[in-house]
């Protein structure tokens, strides 16, 4: 008995060492493999670097849609393989956020390249300006040192290379912070000069001498679509209370929030307009083209009541410096006020683009043009410096949509989906 005992241990130990060595020898093969991949992976990788170096310079000689639409696909390609390799080297179980922190880098200069990029280069009819010659001198810098980067991180993945991943994540953190200042900086790829965080503080005293700022917090100038700004959050009992942007330019109230909630009132449309006219008034005092829209929050049995106010120049609209306010119709406060820009100058003209030849030009593409007038814009497209448009209102899928076109060129600019009607149009429920 004893005999057979030992004979069935024995077996079932040369059974567990011969499963234990196939299973050493399959998870081998399989490293070899992942070994085998990786490197395949990262030598994609370093060659699609270097093939988007040589498309940057490429398209600052040629200045050609082909070198731009090259220059888009291998960015693009680099996004694919770099993704790859990043999920070669984490679990799933645990990702590693440095690692995502250094694609999302990539996938900035993806989207600089593919979408605001693009835009300038249409815009500006097939070629370059300064700025765009800037921000690609710009990213071949980065993808120099992206190229560095990546080389000592291949060789030390995971947390062998801790150095080497904050390394990538300090790169990926410049190339955030180039797509922001090409794509939103009033000064393309450049930090303007910024009022101290004392004027700013005065500025909004000014307009809002009751709130207590002493224990606000106050963001460091934050940026999008031009505008440059400080946000002050201002609580009460550890509660948001208000949130207010200041010009870190020049000091103007850019945006205005009422966080508080309450309030039992039944405020008309009438008598809502008639508030944010007053409220207006501590900002802009001429004439304006009064639009709303009425948004109604059927579950707290109450109407937002959103008037925009554009003001008028010369028969100009002046869209660039549009002011919206809200008001909340059961606590018939002003809950949130916004503006962009403020004295923005009407650019000079002689003559415009007749309007008939942008209709027979665009209405193939559109269908229906309705002339909506003069207007100036600012926006990415015209580097946020005033552009003098005419505008359009057009139906598209059943919403309708303002396009610009420039005034001197006749070329489409922009376009956006408007919600907003005149004021003695709009019937409340």
């Amino acid at each position: 008995m004893t005999k057979i005992i030992r004979f069935i241990i024995i077996i079932i130990l040369l059974l567990s060492l011969s499963l234990n060595a196939i299973y050493y020898f399959q998870l081998k093969e399989a490293r070899d493999k992942l070994t085998d991949t990786n490197q395949l992976v990262s030598a994609q990788v370093e060659r699609n670097i270097r093939q988007t170096m040589l498309h940057i310079r490429d398209l600052k000689e040629s200045k050609s849609l082909i070198s731009l639409q090259s220059l888009q696909g291998s960015v693009q390609e680099l996004v694919v393989s770099f993704s790859h390799w990043v999920a070669l080297n984490q679990s799933i179980e645990n990702p590693n956020e440095e690692l995502a922190k250094g694609l999302s880098g990539i996938e900035a200069l993806r989207n600089t390249m593919i979408n605001y990029l693009n835009t300038q280069f249409i815009v500006n009819e097939n070629t370059l300006n300064e700025f765009d010659i800037e921000m690609l001198d710009k990213a071949h810098e980065n993808f120099d040192r992206f190229s560095l980067v990546f080389t000592k991180l291949k060789e030390q993945p995971g947390d062998k290379g801790k150095e080497s991943i904050m390394n990538l994540v300090q790169w990926a953190g410049n190339v955030e912070e180039m797509s922001r200042l090409y794509r939103h900086s009033v000064i393309p790829n450049k930090h303007p000069h910024y009022i101290s965080e004392e004027k700013a503080t005065a500025s909004l005293l000014k307009a809002y001498p009751d709130f207590e700022v002493e224990d606000a917090d106050i963001s460091p100038p934050n940026y999008r679509d031009g505008l440059h700004y400080y946000q002050f959050t201002i609580e009460d009992n550890k509660e948001i209370k208000h949130i207010v942007w200041v010009d870190a330019l020049n000091g103007a109230i850019r945006n205005f929030e009422d966080r508080s909630t309450g309030g039992k009132k039944s405020l008309s449309q009438e008598n809502a307009l008639e508030l944010a006219r007053e409220y207006l008034k501590g900002f802009y005092k001429y004439d304006v083209l009064e639009e709303i829209f009425n948004l109604k929050i059927e579950d707290e049995k109450k109407t937002i009541y959103s008037f925009r106010f554009t003001p008028i120049d010369k028969d100009i609209k002046m869209v660039s410096d549009a002011y919206t306010i809200n008001i909340d119709s059961r606590s018939g406060e002003v809950i949130k006020y916004s503006n962009d820009y403020s004295r923005t100058i009407t650019p000079s003209f002689d003559d415009v683009v007749n309007v008939e030849d942008i209709i027979a030009t665009y209405t193939k593409e559109y269908g229906s043009l309705q002339y909506d007038g003069l207007s100036v814009i600012r926006t990415f497209e015209t580097r946020y410096k005033p552009r003098l448009t005419h505008s359009f209102k057009v139906d598209q899928n059943q919403q309708q949509i303002i396009v610009y076109f420039d005034a001197l060129t006749g070329k489409q600019i922009y376009q956006l989906y408007y919600i907003y009607k005149p004021v003695n149009q709009n019937e409340e429920d």
